[in-house]
């Protein structure tokens, strides 16, 4: 849980974790695949993911964004659509640290156990970033997102819907 101005890196996950199972887990997912095979679904509910956000201070972050895209050959990108939705009843946008497509060919597996970013895209030195994802199995993509915030200078924090 993040609480106003703490520094550092960490995450929480809205829904599943950590059993990595659950309706909302397995709603995401189905959305997902939805995606990548072009049918349309239903996204997922956000009114408790809006409520959550929301208890727990996301109005004092400096900046909300999402990882890089994956490799996926989604019509959209699932996470930033779920996000957006999120933020928009907020009032808050989502900005884009990494905006290219398929931007992960900047990704670097060392041994399969760790992913490396390229720096983002804008300034962040100084500023309290929120990384926000529609999924968390492992972790390891949100940490990354966060650890290249945290090497460009800013204080990350990481969120997951399920």
């Amino acid at each position: 849980m993040w609480i106003g101005n703490r520094r550092g890196l960490y995450f929480v996950v809205h829904g599943s974790m950590p059993n990595r199972i659950g309706k909302r887990r397995d709603q995401v997912v189905e959305w997902k695949k939805a995606f990548n095979h072009q049918r349309a679904l239903v996204e997922p509910p956000i009114t408790e993911f809006v409520e959550f956000l929301h208890e727990r201070g996301i109005g004092q972050m400096d900046m909300v964004t999402v990882p890089p895209p994956s490799f996926h050959d989604y019509g959209a990108y699932p996470a930033q659509m779920l996000c957006e939705r999120a933020l928009g009843a907020l009032g808050l946008n989502l900005v884009l640290l990494w905006p290219d497509r398929y931007a992960k060919s900047g990704k670097h597996w060392s041994a399969n156990i760790s992913k490396v970013y390229a720096p983002p895209a804008l300034d962040v030195r100084g500023k309290t970033v929120l990384v926000l994802d529609d999924i968390c199995t492992t972790g390891n993509t949100l940490v990354a997102a966060m650890a290249s915030i945290l090497v460009a200078g800013g204080y990350p924090a990481g969120c997951a819907y399920a």
